[in-house]
């Protein structure tokens, strides 16, 4: 059930088989400039990725950007650790993932080391029998070092990976928390969550508390509590079963969620939220509607960072009845004003992209987008290794 549930998502992303053989040897052919430029939109292009990837993940370290796994043009999965240096805007590929993954988790450590975690494993072009991981490794970035860590307890794609204010990283896989030891030896402990959930969004709300917020088939709000091994729903729920969807926390605690795809319909979502929310008194939570995002069909697999006070949108994608397009929109919501303004626009699409900010730039790495071939007679599904670069005025 799960599986035709998360489906429709990559159904519309699916390879075909001879018209790949087209579209890999169009992007073997392509040749970008490093550090070409383009300021017309505000946005400046940048050397390309050593391979493009969609459902990667991706996490900053010192002055570089990790990239590992992803799915790629061919539709195959890969085991690549990219790293991109943000000062040079120089890529590199520095090891491999003991397993090719996709859809898995990671997260910087406080002494620099990744983790990663879970996802899966495969071609999906035949999705059905794509492996399912409960691995977990650490990986030391400046020697490209891969230690393997005691499995997961449940199998999960979508997982989420999340370091919390006390330093401790927690992994939420299936229907369990799994928090790391301080060294990154094993497993601390770990906690039961009251569902299962996939897809979801998981985010910060105290030393030791983390808030895990719908996903695939879910509505509700979710507190982990790591120092009481407890976990409990808040009193409120988003009104629709909402997965890929972008939350952000202010400074005042208030969280806000953008967007997300409808699971029951398929269809992206134009509408964000405010959580008003005490992480000391969670059952007076209170959900309220935010401003409508100004996306005629709204926004889901988009990234979002906070940034004085406001809220910048990038990428991804809108979905109707079946039918999706990816998005090179940018936007910025004000959440003093709860007003919504568009920023220029990516060069081009960015759907399912990283997202990395360092010393006043912002970066937009790789993602889906569909590409055309045979002279643009027909358009089909790809992985781009297009990254762009904005800097703050």
């Amino acid at each position: 059930m799960m599986e035709s549930v998360k489906s429709p998502r990559l159904f519309h992303k699916r390879f075909l088989g001879v018209a790949l053989l087209a579209v890999v040897s169009v992007l073997a052919m392509r040749q970008l400039v490093s550090g070409q430029s383009d300021t017309s939109a505000g946005w400046q292009r940048m050397s390309p990725m050593p391979t493009g990837v969609f459902f990667a993940c991706g996490s900053k370290t010192n002055h570089h950007y990790i990239v590992t796994g992803g799915v790629t043009s061919s539709g195959k999965t890969t085991d690549a650790i990219q790293s991109l240096n943000l000062d040079t805007g120089q890529w590199q590929v520095i090891g491999k993932l003991p397993v090719d993954r996709f859809e898995h988790a990671q997260v910087t450590l406080a002494d620099g080391r990744i983790l990663v975690a879970g996802g899966r494993s495969g071609n999906v072009t035949d999705l059905a029998h794509t492996k399912q991981l409960v691995d977990a490794m650490l990986i030391e970035p400046t020697t490209s070092k891969v230690t393997a860590l005691p499995d997961l307890i449940d199998e999960s794609f979508g997982p989420t990976a999340t370091l919390l204010e006390n330093g401790n990283a927690v992994v939420i896989a299936g229907q369990v928390a799994h928090i790391l030891k301080p060294d990154g030896s094993d497993w601390q402990t770990v906690i039961d969550l009251q569902t299962r959930r996939f897809n979801h969004a998981a985010i910060v709300v105290s030393r030791h508390q983390l808030l895990l917020i719908g996903g695939t088939g879910r509505d509700t709000f979710e507190l982990v509590d790591t120092r009481l091994g407890t976990s409990r729903y808040l009193p409120c729920r988003l009104p629709h079963p909402t997965d890929d969807l972008a939350v952000a926390r202010l400074v005042d605690g208030t969280i806000w969620i953008t967007g997300g795809q409808d699971t029951r319909t398929g269809n992206t979502l134009r509408d964000t939220w405010c959580l008003k929310f005490n992480p000391y008194y969670p059952d007076q939570a209170s959900l309220t509607p935010g401003p409508t995002l100004e996306i005629p069909h709204g926004v889901a697999d988009h990234r979002i960072m906070q940034r004085k006070g406001q809220l910048v949108g990038i990428g991804g994608e809108s979905q109707l009845n079946r039918k999706d397009t990816e998005l090179a929109a940018v936007w910025e919501l004000d959440t003093q004003r709860s007003t919504f303004r568009h920023l220029p626009s990516l060069l081009e699409p960015h759907d399912d992209a990283l997202l990395a900010y360092h010393q006043d730039q912002l970066w937009v790495i790789g993602g889906y987008q569909k590409k055309q071939v045979l002279f643009g007679i027909l358009t089909i599904p790809a992985a781009t290794d297009a990254v762009e670069r904005m800097t703050w005025k």
